[in-house]
């Protein structure tokens, strides 16, 4: 996730709050979902189903990972959607944006890919983003961002939280 998200010029219009915070909205609930699937590879492995024998986790992992990739894909629809309103469409995630996220994901998910080590995984990348997005939330809301915009960013925060909650049970 990206970091740099609190360290806005003062200087920008109020105005561009929208944009800002619509932006990093979607690029921050695009590499959740990629981060999902990411992991939801490691599951299954070389194509193969499921290692259900081996460890009875895997496969409730698996649709847990399944439905917050689509609900993060939901949040960033909805952020494109208001981009698009607001008149800059999305800008797709740069190698640069996906780097860090695949980086750690890719060595530790080598090293052990347990289910219980790709919760921790995701939830770690939960934390990252939950942070970045309530610093950007914290920065427009003082540059005067819309209350539907605002909406949307407490609502990805909150879910990240649920989602985060939801894998400790596989730690």
């Amino acid at each position: 996730m990206d970091t740099k998200t609190a360290e806005r010029p003062k200087s920008e219009k109020p105005q561009n709050a929208d944009l800002l915070l619509c932006s990093d909205l979607y690029k921050n609930a695009a590499l959740h979902a990629e981060a999902c699937t990411r992991l939801i590879g490691y599951l299954v492995r070389d194509g193969e189903k499921p290692q259900k024998d081996t460890d009875p986790k895997t496969v409730p992992l698996k649709e847990e990972l399944t439905a917050m990739m689509n609900c993060f894909s939901g949040y960033a629809a909805r952020a494109g959607e208001r981009l698009h309103i607001l008149g800059a469409p999305p800008a797709h995630l740069s190698m640069l944006d996906r780097m860090p996220a695949e980086v750690g994901i890719t060595v530790q998910a080598m090293a052990d890919h347990t289910p219980s080590a790709l919760a921790e995984l995701m939830i770690s990348q939960l934390e990252i983003g939950s942070v970045d997005m309530t610093r950007a939330l914290h920065s427009c809301t003082a540059d005067g961002c819309s209350a539907e915009t605002a909406e949307i960013a407490d609502a990805l925060i909150a879910y990240t939280g649920h989602c985060s909650d939801l894998l400790e049970s596989y730690l």
